[in-house]
């Protein structure tokens, strides 16, 4: 037998005849041509071979094609009627059949009986040269056809081996394929289901490939009453055999199916998804989707999505440059995932349903690890291909990523592995990246920024050409937070890809000349980026940026305008960063070639050219030691520079600032009594020298105030400005702290020594001093605090004991001194403090100040008003993304100091910056402090301790780090204003570490947190048993409760900011999550485990949070603590459990009376804020969101109505008169939200599912109407605002869930359908009488809700007609018009007129003849309103009449 591979050809079947035709013609012409044709005909005396010859057919001997000396017509013709003529007919039909079984023995004769014949060349009557072949030819004889397919199908399972024997003197072919073509196409098949059914059994008895070949030929042969018969047979092939996937789905396609057959073919080819070859998936995806319907969609692309694995490869975290795969079968793959895009692009270009189904399969993923980089691919081709859909996929990626179910790691992973086959949709994703950095959602712009550097990185030159564009584009927007996006995504770059980056830094340069419209810390950026690829980058393109630098740098640092010396410091500083960079050659020193000599010139001349420069303009030269002690600070210069800065600049600190003790020197003139203060040595032993501060702010102030620089007398004299001092410090810190290996004892003496300031006295009578008096002591104040402030930022990290008690010192007079300001700023409005923040624009630009004029006083709670203003400004981390951030009461405290304050808050940014390693602090127990006296002999041991006003000091300034370093997943919005607000000063030390790092420093003090939570918490525990378990009782409102108070919720923020950080998503922070959920599992008493899964250390630590809700003493602590439970909540994978907890404590919290610091009940727009935080937390989180706003509005709301003007409700305390708009625009809101989910189901959906469906919308009507009827007793405009737009939006929602679901029940349910109705008839027909009020009170706000609301309710007139209408029900509806009546029901009675009553009056008889079966007995008003469509408008004004008409119904 012929085996399959002998069925594979050397030539095209066509090629075969014409070589054969061509042969023949050739013998023909040679010699004698009478003679070679004897030679070659064959001699058959078969039955078959006399009818054919006779016929007019001639079969050729050899290899050659046969002949017809006739036209094929004629031919079939003939032959036709010889058979049917023959004297043994029908016998004669067997013979012929088994006479051509015999022909088609020999291989070649079987070959040239399938391939064309050839035109006898004494043939003039023929079509053409070539006529069909003989089996065609037979197979057009009626009495021939049936017999002879199913001989020829029976030979295809022959074909099965790798034989060419057969075709020893002739040319191979595709015997099978020769076969199957004779089939096609046929004028006229006798019985087409044998033929098909066996086709089809050939299929399980054949090879490989003749059932590719067999398949592939079905559609072009059956006829179509088989094709239902056929698809079914191959869905069965489909799922046994794989190979065949890709000639089945190709089959299947081709075929007319039934809309089920349709769908059973595609869940076949779903389910083979999983297990298919890689190079068939484009061929099964492009069924799958070719196949889906508007209905279906979503449903079905949810499934080849989750089906549907790219194959992707997560790249190693630690990687900086896309993960390289081998080249093994990689260029097939890359082709196998371009067709698979391909299909899914051309099929979004041409479906709108494809591309309908592939957002919404997106949408309704939930979680981050379900979502693949499918996902983000799919999103790009849409945003590519389908114009008309942009905004929907900015939007959905908006979404995701402020969920983080989009993660960074993902989108890695999907540049890494898929960038071949993504790189066509390249303007998409830099036209996606450039939408996603304007976002004013943090989130979404640190997103865009990933996918600026994974573009460059994964792309070509062209590519990264434009991501550089692009990038420089939006540093020139003006906008800051684009600005700044931008620049940090440079700054990755040049960190990672500097060689790559610097063949572009002539686009980067150009922003040299627009350096006016960027701040100070965005010029910093800027410099950094073109210096490290200047200096650092190695590249050849980068010589001529270097001259170009010099030339800038030197030039600014020449001008006299501040700005432009500044800008000038900061850029030399970025130059000397790289060029006397550490390199790993060097690690220990210089190296002494030459061109490191030369190298170590040129940054030593630069250092002399910038401190000569700035030696006369303080502001440049205090910024000079902050920047330079910043960069020796990350060990980033080599040692020999870092000797030179020690030995050249340094030396000066103790000349300038340090002054021995001297009783004649407190003598002195400088414009007040002068005093030495705050030394922490004994008086008699604080040994020699002292902080000399007070003489040179007065030489200062002396010296402006006569309009000129500090005096400089001789070259001699140093000029030295008391702004340095700080900066100084630092940097003589810095430099010790990195030449001593951390040891400080060179400088140790400064962190006891005492200050010549102003003596207390003085600051007592503040108010008597003359305004330049007061202006120089609060400079010297302001100055004093900076000085303590850096004293802790070199000393707090120490570990020695001693050393620790004295920064525990410093800190009680820090927040003494602070006290001290807050009197003399009362004192002196408009006063500008000095600069303390020399790297940002508060140096060149005077911030807004409060004004303190009028010295109101102000106490304890204004300063947390302050506080949480201050917050305000912040980035804020809030787990809920409605929430907003705290704002402050609207009424002070009674109660207040007894001296005028100004709260520091808003001065933040004059107050140098503490580093995290401050707090280490809070981690300090109980310490002593010797104290010497002057033989250094042990005078006394004082034992040193964290007081409250120390760690309300420390909390409140770690609270602002956290929330602008660790952003959250709903964080707030930054305005889209060209504003230089300077969100990030006072932040620059924290900004130079990633938000991992800040949150590694904060897990290490958690342990440290708790320890004063528990201690606070404890506090309240206690006076709650002392008041006999009263929340509220005696010594709730003392000033220690209070501050108290304030700590325990500034240590809950902390702990929010850290758990709602929104890098816990990633899994590479999964360890340092699991690190601090440890901390907090460990505080668990009675825990003997030592190891814990990751669920029970999210359980413990629940539990843990969750007692402190017993001790909460305030609100805005309680929403805190709340926020933190949720944020924790969210990283559970079955969060059941901890939802009902949640749920019961914003429930507990919203029952409880809460006080405030005045003894009376907490009020105003701050405490309706935080109502509607728990309000929302809690019907999130409750499991039947229905049930309790029917609880509230049938218990709660009942008796507010009864209480007292200033009471609220017994069971909701918090429902009072004045939050009652909170709570009403919360319940509709989410009552609207609940009915959004109850879809109408399947028609497919059991009978009882709709019914328990119809008994939660029962439920939700009634819900609605009560919620409506409430608007007659609180008629303000806030809440006729909210019930127009919720009730509008209920009302849709009805029509597009509720209707389609009582179509279906209404015959099964009739009564509940109709008290549905008549319940929502009567919230319409309030709905119209607000729409009337608007109009007649002429609110513009309300009036902007009346046309859609009209347009809804009069959509819902005619849906309950049209399903009445449907169920043969039609004569149960009547339709007329309604009254116009206000609020309280009362007719308007400049509206109406005889001839519209009379109308109405005739409405109301026809109702009772023809509906009353649902119809409502109070009075004609009995029906649904609707309002005005546009031909009832345009009635109404041509009339000229102030009627308004509406339509209403009864049934």
């Amino acid at each position: 037998m012929a085996k399959s591979r002998g069925k594979r050809v050397r030539g095209t079947n066509d090629q075969a005849a014409a070589g054969a035709s061509k042969r023949s013609r050739k013998g023909q012409g040679d010699g004698d041509r009478g003679a070679q044709k004897d030679r070659t005909v064959l001699q058959d005396t078969s039955v078959f071979g006399e009818l054919t010859k006779q016929a007019g057919f001639v079969m050729m001997a050899g290899d050659l094609p046969n002949e017809l000396s006739v036209d094929q017509a004629l031919f079939v013709k003939n032959l036709t009627r010889a058979v049917k003529r023959h004297d043994d007919f029908p016998q004669v039909v067997d013979d012929f059949v088994a006479g051509v079984q015999n022909h088609i023995e020999d291989a070649v004769r079987f070959k040239y009986s399938l391939l064309p014949t050839i035109t006898a060349a004494n043939c003039e009557s023929a079509r053409g040269g070539s006529q069909d072949s003989l089996m065609r030819l037979l197979l057009g004889i009626d009495d021939l056809q049936s017999p002879l397919i199913v001989m020829l199908l029976e030979k295809l399972p022959e074909f099965m081996g790798d034989e060419d024997s057969m075709f020893d003197y002739s040319e191979s072919a595709n015997l099978p394929s020769l076969i199957l073509n004779q089939f096609k196409w046929l004028d006229r098949v006798i019985n087409s289901k044998e033929m098909t059914d066996k086709m089809l059994d050939m299929v399980d008895v054949s090879c490989e490939s003749v059932q590719r070949e067999i398949v592939a030929c079905i559609p072009e042969v059956v006829s179509d009453e088989e094709h239902n018969a056929v698809a079914n047979k191959l869905q069965e092939l489909l799922v046994q055999n794989s190979q065949l996937t890709v000639p089945i789905l190709d089959a299947l396609t081709n075929l007319n199916l039934t809309p089920e057959l349709t769908m059973q073919a595609r869940t076949a080819a779903l389910q083979t998804l999983a297990s298919a070859e890689l190079e068939d998936l484009p061929a099964v995806v492009k069924f799958i989707l070719q196949s889906v319907t508007s209905t279906d969609a979503t449903e079905v692309i949810s499934e080849l999505r989750n089906n549907l694995d790219l194959h992707s490869m997560l790249p190693p975290t630690t990687a900086s440059t896309p993960q390289r795969r081998p080249r093994t079968n990689a260029s097939k793959e890359g082709d196998c995932k371009l067709l698979i895009l391909e299909t899914i692009k051309s099929n979004i270009c041409f479906w709108k349903a494809v591309t309908e189904g592939w957002v919404k399969a997106i949408e309704s993923v939930d979680s981050t690890k379900d979502h693949k980089a499918l996902d983000i691919i799919v999103l790009i081709i849409i945003h590519y291909a389908a114009p008309d859909r942009k905004k929907s996929v900015e939007s959905v990626f908006r979404n995701k990523i402020r969920m983080g179910h989009l993660s960074e790691i993902l989108l890695q992973a999907t540049f890494s592995s898929h960038a071949q086959a993504i790189r066509e949709y390249f303007p998409s994703i830099l036209s996606l990246a450039e939408v996603l950095l304007r976002s004013p959602e943090p989130t979404v712009s640190l997103y865009a920024c990933s996918m600026y550097k994974q573009a460059f990185l994964a792309f070509d030159m062209y590519c990264r050409q434009e991501v550089v564009g692009a990038l420089v584009a939006h540093i020139s927007s003006g906008f800051e937070a684009e600005v700044d996006a931008a620049l940090d995504v440079l700054t990755e770059l040049v960190e990672t890809n500097a060689s790559d980056l610097a063949q572009f830094v002539i686009f980067i340069k150009g922003m040299l000349d627009y350096l006016d419209n960027l701040s100070m810390p965005q010029i910093r950026k800027l410099f950094a980026v073109l210096s490290a690829l200047a200096f650092g980058s190695g590249s050849q393109d980068t010589a001529l940026i270097q001259d170009e630098l010099h030339i800038v740098i030197r030039k600014q640092l020449s001008s006299n305008s501040p700005k432009y010396k500044r800008i000038g410091v900061i850029g030399a500083l970025m130059i000397v960063r790289n060029m006397a960079r550490k390199t790993p050659a060097t690690p220990g020193g210089a190296s002494t070639s030459t061109g490191q000599t030369d190298s170590y010139r040129q940054v030593t001349n630069l250092l002399d050219d910038v401190k000569n420069s700035s030696n006369k303009m303080p502001e440049a030269m205090a910024l000079f030691f902050d920047e330079l002690a910043t960069i020796i600070e990350k060990r980033q210069l080599n040692s020999k520079i870092e000797s030179w800065i020690g030995d050249t600049i340094l030396e000066d600190f103790q000349e300038d600032f340090v002054v021995d003790i001297e009783a004649e020197y407190l003598r002195g003139d400088f414009g007040l009594t002068m005093a030495e203060l705050y030394g922490l040595e004994a008086e008699d032993s604080q040994g020699s020298i002292a902080v000399n501060l007070l003489p040179l702010v007065s030489k200062a102030e002396r010296a402006h105030l006569n309009n000129s620089m500090i005096s400089n007398t001789g070259d001699a004299e140093r000029n030295v400005s008391p702004l340095c001092l700080a900066p100084h410090f630092r940097l003589l810190r810095v430099c010790e702290q990195v030449q001593n290996n951390g040891n400080l004892d060179g400088i140790d003496a400064l962190l006891g020594c005492p200050m010549y300031v102003v003596k207390e006295d003085v600051i007592e009578k503040v108010d008597s001093l003359s305004r330049p008096e007061k202006e120089l002591v609060c400079t010297c104040l302001f100055m004093t605090l900076n000085w303590f402030r850096e004293l802790l930022n070199a000393f707090a990290s120490l570990a020695d004991p001693e050393m620790r008690a004295k920064v525990l010192g410093r800190l009680q007079n820090l927040t003494h001194v602070q006290e001290l300001l807050e009197i003399c700023l009362a004192a002196t409005p408009g006063f500008l403090p000095p600069t303390a923040d020399f790297g940002s624009d508060t140096a060149l630009n005077a911030p807004s100040l409060p004004s303190t004029g009028g010295g109101g006083k102000k106490g304890k709670k204004d300063k947390e008003k302050d506080l949480n203003e201050t917050n305000a400004d912040a980035t804020q981390n809030a787990t809920i993304q409605e929430t907003q951030p705290l704002k402050s009461p609207d009424k002070a405290d009674s109660e207040t100091t007894d001296k005028a304050t100004v709260p520091l808050s808003q001065y933040r940014v004059f107050f140098r910056e503490l580093d995290l390693d401050v707090f280490t602090v809070l981690s300090c127990g109980l310490l002593s402090r010797t104290v010497l006296d002057s033989n250094m002999h042990t005078k006394e041991v004082e034992v040193m301790k964290l007081h409250p006003p120390q760690l309300e000091f420390l909390l409140e300034d770690l609270t602002l780090k956290l929330e602008h370093a660790l952003i959250a997943s709903a964080s707030k919005r930054r305005t889209f204003l060209k504003t230089k607000s300077n969100k990030g000063a006072g932040f620059s030390h924290l900004d130079q570490h990633t938000p991992r790092q800040v949150a590694k420093k904060i897990v290490k003090l958690l342990s440290s947190l708790c320890d004063h939570m528990e201690a606070t918490s404890g506090f309240f525990q206690a006076l709650i048993e002392q008041n006999d378990g009263l929340m509220d009782g005696p010594g709730s409102n003392t000033p220690e409760s209070q501050i108290m108070g304030r700590c325990l919720e500034l240590l809950l923020r902390c702990m929010c900011s850290l758990f709602a950080w929104n890098g816990f998503v990633s899994h590479a922070n999964k360890e340092l999550l699991e690190e601090a959920l440890g901390v907090l599992n460990a505080r668990m008493k009675g825990t003997s485990q030592t190891q814990f899964t990751f669920k029970q250390l999210i359980s413990n630590s629940f539990q843990y949070l969750e007692k402190f809700s017993e001790t909460i003493p305030k609100l805005s602590t309680a929403v805190i603590l709340v926020k933190l439970l949720v944020s924790l909540s969210d990283k559970y994978d079955d969060p059941a459990d901890a939802t009902r907890t949640i749920a019961n404590l914003a429930q507990g919290f919203l029952q409880r009376e809460w006080i405030g610091s005045d003894g009376q009940k907490e009020k105003g727009a701050k405490n309706n804020e935080m109502i509607q935080t728990l309000i929302k937390i809690f019907f999130l989180h409750t499991t039947d969101v229905l049930k309790c706003i029917q609880d509230i509005c049938s218990i709660a709301v009942p008796e507010l109505l009864d209480a007292d003007k200033y009471e609220g409700s017994t069971t909701y305390p918090t429902l009072t008169k004045s939050a009652f708009g909170t709570y009403y625009r919360m319940m509709l809101d989410e009552l609207v939200r609940c009915v959004r989910q109850m879809t109408p189901g399947k028609p497919s959906d059991p009978i009882q599912q709709s019914t328990q469906l119809l008994v939660r919308w029962n439920m939700a009507v009634r819900v609605f109407h009560t919620l409506v009827t409430l608007i007659k007793a609180f008629d303000v405009r806030s809440n006729l605002n909210a019930a127009l737009k919720f009730g509008r939006m209920f009302i849709e929602l009805f029509l597009r869930n509720g209707m389609p679901l009582l179509d279906k029940v209404l015959r099964t349910n009739k009564d509940d359908v109709m008290g549905l109705l008549k319940n929502l008839q009567q919230s319409t027909r309030t709905m119209h009488h607000v729409c009337s009020h608007s109009k007649v009170a002429k609110d513009v706000s309300l009036i902007n809700h009346v046309p859609l609301l009209k347009k809804a309710l009069e959509g819902f007139v005619f849906r309950v007609k049209a399903m009445l209408t449907l169920h043969n029900c039609q004569e149960a509806f009547w339709m007329g018009n309604l009254k116009n009546r206000d609020l309280h029901g009362e007719e308007i009675l400049s509206q109406v007129s005889n001839a519209e009553s009379e109308a109405e009056s005739d409405g109301g008889e026809e109702s009772e003849d023809n509906g009353p079966e649902l119809s409502d007995d109070s009075d004609e008003e009995q029906s649904t309103t609707a309002g005005d469509d546009e031909t009832e408008a345009g009635r109404e004004d041509a009339e000229g009449s102030g009627s308004e008409e509406s339509y209403s119904e009864s049934f």
